[in-house]
């Protein structure tokens, strides 16, 4: 990775994060830029509420992520 890897990553970052608040979603786009687990964390629960838990290699990953317990 060479240094201009990073400057397209918090450029997409805040692009992201602008899109969040263009949906009056501040919040979560703070969220998004500060603390990117507690972000995933919080996704993956509204995923859960709509399509159950994870199972598989997905629930692995997760929890290697530290997304799910």
């Amino acid at each position: 990775m060479d240094g201009r890897d990073g400057g397209i990553h918090r450029e997409a970052d805040a692009i992201t994060a602008a899109l969040f608040r263009a949906q009056g979603e501040a919040g979560v786009a703070h969220l998004y830029l500060t603390d990117r687990r507690a972000f995933d964390r919080r996704m993956e629960r509204g995923r859960q509420h709509f399509f159950g838990p994870p199972t598989g290699a997905h629930a692995v990953y997760l929890r290697s992520k530290g997304i799910i317990d």
